[in-house]
């Protein structure tokens, strides 16, 4: 059977992970506002704000992941 040690990471980490690309999807949407109100930089506004979606994907999909996993009361922290 394979350690999976490694593989295991806290609750916390996964919310730290979320939090990191919120704020990666906050950086890019202010520069699409940005670019927005340039008409020289119009078409890099799409772009902007695709990625900017992505990543509040992203932070979605962490935070429920996060959400989905047990409270730890371990020393470790450790969940999986």
């Amino acid at each position: 059977m394979a350690d999976n040690t490694a593989s295991r990471v806290t609750r916390e980490q996964i919310l730290q992970e979320a939090v990191e690309a919120a704020a990666q999807a906050k950086k890019l949407a202010i520069e699409a506002e940005r670019y927005a109100h340039s008409f020289d930089h119009h078409p890099k506004v799409a772009r902007y704000a695709a990625a900017g979606a992505t990543w509040a994907e992203t932070a979605r999909s962490w935070a429920a992941i996060a959400a989905a996993l047990p409270a730890t009361d371990d020393a470790d922290g450790e969940v999986g």
